[in-house]
């Protein structure tokens, strides 16, 4: 059944490859209707579980000034991976597919660690840092007239090319657009992330990477943003065949091509936040159709005020309004929809959880379930042939008898689509938590699997044992055996203090100490703040330190709150903080770093003050090793101040977490992989 709402009108203006193939059988159904998705569709067997087969990896040209040593190719389950003697090494999972791409010659996949291209004969090539891609996850993939690859990547500008023989990073989007301007226009399909054009059309329209969108029309650039009209943080552009764009942020904006002002329209009053828009494509009629899905943690009940968490909807311009599809009330819909795809000749299909749905010009809606998959992209391939990117590797679907074929998976001693956190532990050993599960890595390589059930948050004592959180509970590791349940709480914040005190946050606000007897609360942080913390730290003296998005929060032993603003901080915005064995608690905010010593006295460091010890004021981390080193990740890179106050960095870009392994190695972890690197790369700051 649809769902209509009116518009309120708003006035406030981004590896490793390999396949093992196994038929699986799903039956397809569709129904008619007109404009409205009900398919029944009929229940399928489970996909076996399959084996991947060795990879080998075509070598490619380095192309850019810092790369990791590539990693060899890990083996199937708990693997053991080879540490070589050089500055950096690093290791993705390349099975996360957010993107495909077929051409003629061949099966190209974007994924949360790279990218992947598997020839006419089956043959695949992993590209990942190693071969000049940047360490993000790759969001969006096209080709142009001339045959270029090109990707972007999740928070950069950069844009990366493959002509055939080897990566060209272009750090700048507008020179890679001037240098192959007429191959951009001639391009076979494009993809909303990267740039559109119109059949016939002389612009080229993109995201511009900080959230406006401008155009290039072969001698002049165009940019819009608010002023303009366009709602801020937009991502995606679409354009009709008419010359409509549509852009794609915290609300939709629309212009013709040409135009200097744009009318912005709110989402959909199902899309419970921006965040939850996934895909953006354009009909033949010129409308919009927008595919949205709440995070995977999100239940009905906190979606949006039906209790959806995924769906569809088109904006219809004539009528001024949104026609919608939910999947709380359309049973064929996924429950979730990662991406909405419309090709020439007005087909349109849906990839999401556990299923992908089409409909075809003058045919009913039609349904085919992928049980146990969840599918994030969707291509055409030779014939009625389907490819399916999902978060289990690449698969086949043949949908006139709904064949299922997969999957080509890639060995890698990662799970999950990104990385969560790391943790250091006793001995050299690192603890690696992702969407999909959690590792324990030991200085020897040896991988242990901790859980595959996707991590909330995880802590460590450095002589203390593991914990973590998932939705069935909490768990300790203490090194010696399998995780053991604790309990039936989950925690999206997780704190060790010194005395080994293990304090919790839960989904629902509380603070608690935990004990297997008995708990301690503490106070509620959604009364206090009116939001989950990002992260929590414990001080000797029982004060815990809160990462809020509006301030550092200070709940001290008898319950105190105080919250803490850009004074004496440098933003409001917190990401991470730390306490070290002196007492003195680092904060790390999206506008620099400072420190609060026991007495109460502050210190605010900037990139002027460190004398560019620190590579950027946005900052994402800040840990302290045993030794008193405050290790620092930035936007910028990795930046280290030692005990005695001198800076020293090295500029990796993408890194969002950092981990003191011993034995002179640092772990840092992007959300597409983890790198081992040693403190000697670092260039020290006079």
């Amino acid at each position: 059944m649809a769902y209509t709402c009116a518009v309120k009108k708003r006035l406030d203006l981004v590896l490793f490859g390999v396949c093992a193939l196994a038929l699986l059988g799903a039956t397809m159904m569709g129904l008619s209707g007109c404009g409205v998705l009900i398919i029944r569709p009929t229940p399928v067997a489970r996909p076996a579980t399959f084996t991947p087969l060795p990879l080998g990896v075509m070598p490619v040209a380095q192309r850019t000034p810092l790369v990791a040593t590539p990693a060899p190719t890990a083996t199937p389950g708990p693997a053991k991976i080879a540490f070589a003697d050089e500055d950096i090494q690093f290791w993705s999972n390349v099975n996360a597919i957010t993107g495909l791409l077929v051409t003629e010659e061949a099966i190209w996949a974007a994924a949360e660690g790279g990218v992947v291209r598997w020839g006419r004969d089956g043959t695949p090539t992993v590209y990942t840092v190693r071969d000049g891609l940047a360490p993000q996850p790759v969001r969006g993939i096209a080709q142009d007239g001339e045959g270029h690859i090109w990707i972007g990547y999740e928070g950069l500008r950069t844009w990366s090319m493959f002509d055939g023989t080897a990566w060209q990073a272009y750090p700048d989007r507008e020179k890679a657009v001037e240098a192959h301007y007429e191959a951009l226009l001639a391009a076979p399909a494009f993809d909303p992330r990267l740039w559109v054009a119109r059949p016939g059309g002389r612009w080229v329209w993109l995201p511009r990477g900080d959230g406006r969108i401008e155009a290039y029309d072969g001698a002049r650039w165009r940019i819009y943003g608010a002023q303009h009209g366009v709602r801020s943080g937009s991502w995606m552009v679409a354009i009709s065949p008419q010359g409509r764009v549509w852009a794609v942020g915290e609300g939709v904006s629309t212009a013709e091509e040409g135009d200097l002002w744009w009318d912005d329209h709110d989402y959909f009053s199902e899309v419970a936040s921006p965040q939850e828009i996934t895909g953006a494509a354009v009909d033949g009629e010129g409308a919009l159709w927008v595919s949205f899905a709440a995070p995977a943690g999100v239940s009905n009940r906190a979606a949006g005020p039906s209790g959806a968490v995924g769906g569809i909807a088109r904006y219809n311009l004539a009528l001024n309004r949104w026609e919608g599809y939910l999947s709380s009330l359309t049973e064929a819909l996924p429950r979730r929809v990662y991406e909405v795809r419309i090709a020439a000749d007005g087909t349109i299909w849906l990839a999401g959880e556990g299923r992908v749905v089409v409909r075809r010009p003058s045919r009913p809606w039609q349904a085919i379930e992928a049980p146990g998959l969840t599918v994030r992209a969707v291509a055409q391939g030779r014939g009625d042939l389907l490819w399916l990117g999902t978060d289990r590797g690449l698969w086949a679907l043949r949908p006139e008898s709904g064949a299922l074929e997969g999957p080509k998976e890639v060995p890698s001693p990662l799970v999950g689509r990104e990385v969560v956190d790391i943790v250091a532990l006793a001995g050299g050993r690192i603890a690696v938590a992702t969407d999909g599960g959690a590792i324990l890595l030991d200085p020897s390589g040896e991988v242990l699997p901790l859980t595959q059930e996707a991590v909330l948050s995880l802590a460590a004592a450095p002589n203390g044992p593991l914990w973590f959180s998932t939705s069935s509970g909490l768990y300790r590791f203490g090194g010696t055996s399998t995780p053991v349940r604790e309990g039936d709480q989950a925690a999206v914040a997780l704190a060790v203090d010194p005395l080994g005190n293990l304090w919790l946050c839960t989904p629902e606000g509380d603070i608690l100490r935990f004990g297997r007897l008995k708990s301690e609360p503490r106070a509620n942080i959604l009364a206090l703040a009116g939001e989950l913390p990002r992260h929590m730290a414990a001080d000797g003296e029982g004060t815990l330190w809160l990462s809020l998005s509006k301030g550092l929060g200070q709940l001290t032993a008898d319950g105190q709150f105080t919250l803490i603003g850009v004074e004496p901080l440098l933003s409001a915005d917190v990401r991470r903080t730390a306490v070290g064995a002196d007492g003195a608690l680092w904060v790390a905010t999206a506008k620099g770093l400072a420190r609060r010593l026991p007495s109460g006295r502050w210190t605010r460091f900037t990139v002027e003050s460190t004398g560019g010890g620190l590579l950027s004021m946005d900052l994402y981390d800040v840990r302290i090793a045993a030794n008193g080193a405050v290790w620092v990740a930035s936007s910028g890179g990795i930046s280290r101040r030692d005990a005695e106050g001198n800076w020293a960095n090295v500029p990796l870009v993408g890194v969002r977490r950092l981990a003191w392994g011993g034995e002179d190695a640092l772990w840092a972890a992007s959300q597409g992989g983890i790198y081992r690197v040693r403190p000697r790369v670092l260039t020290a700051i006079p």
